[in-house]
């Protein structure tokens, strides 16, 4: 039996104190693990001593190794709760509360497919192309801008020359502007956007390194590009198409590709983020002053 189990089965069996510390520990086991032993002793009305005698009633040298056992107890129902959420849909009427289990269910679900599709080689190959790159442009309409305005973002904080865009006038003038060793990045759910095809077969006629960020293998971006990196979707919602759903996958392979480039030229990448962080530093208000 789980220990939360076990302490919701045999609460009552215990002795006062013991008691409020179980009750506590069930009502809250986040809180629980995230307290020490003295933390505990005053959130439950007890004493340390007391938390100590309650540990080793319950087979446990003391509460750092039932902090252990909640934590992987309470990964395993918050794991619970969303996996009976995948391949449901939120329906007319539902409480917030499902619609939140419902969207959270699948989109975990679509990074943890979309980690568990990765062509690590496809990926090592563009982390050392965008590295080594003079320019890099990046282009996605509608919410797949979103996604190559994130990339521009955050490859621009650590010193590398990336630019975004979403409209295809700009998108094919930035890609016929590139040469040979530049890198032009286009983010599209269906692979099929038009727009999309035309800025990245424009890159590569000029002898830049191209790379697809779509759902599809098959699809025309796939099949033009010379890296295809893949993502998962789950809609759950009649609102949320696969369009809209694609943006939590993109992401994740944004941030991936990110950390991976700023860990080639470590010291570089790090300096570089903090000038930009001491830049910004003056236009954060101060949570000191009201």
């Amino acid at each position: 039996m789980s220990v939360l189990s076990q302490l919701a089965t045999t609460a009552d069996d215990l002795p006062e104190g013991m008691r409020r510390i179980a009750s506590y520990i069930v009502s809250d086991p986040s809180a629980a693990v995230g307290s020490t032993i003295n933390e505990l002793a005053d959130l439950s009305h007890t004493s340390p001593a007391t938390v100590n005698r309650f540990c080793r009633r319950l087979g446990y040298t003391g509460y750092a190794e039932l902090k252990v056992a909640i934590a992987t107890d309470n990964g395993r129902a918050e794991q619970a709760n969303w996996q009976q959420a995948i391949g449901s849909e939120v329906q007319p009427g539902d409480s917030l509360e499902r619609t939140a289990a419902v969207i959270a269910g699948g989109d975990m679900l679509a990074i943890q497919q979309t980690v568990d599709q990765l062509d690590l080689k496809a990926i090592a190959a563009v982390v050392d192309a965008l590295t080594a790159a003079r320019r890099i442009h990046l282009y996605g309409v509608s919410g797949s801008s979103l996604a190559a305005a994130e990339m521009r973002h955050r490859l621009n904080v650590i010193g590398m020359p990336a630019w975004s865009w979403s409209d295809v006038h700009d998108g094919l003038g930035a890609a016929a502007s590139l040469e040979p060793g530049d890198v032009l990045v286009a983010f599209s759910h269906s692979g099929r956007t038009h727009e999309a095809v035309q800025v990245l077969r424009t890159a590569a006629a000029v002898g830049a390194v191209t790379v697809a960020i779509t759902n599809s293998t098959d699809s025309p971006l796939a099949g033009a590009a010379d890296h295809c990196l893949l993502t998962a979707v789950n809609e759950g919602s009649l609102f949320r198409s696969q369009a809209l759903a694609a943006s939590h996958s993109q992401l994740f392979l944004v941030d991936l590709i990110f950390v991976a480039v700023a860990n080639q030229n470590f010291d570089r990448s790090l300096a570089t983020f903090e000038k930009v962080a001491q830049a910004v530093q003056p236009h954060l208000v101060d949570h000191r002053r009201r």
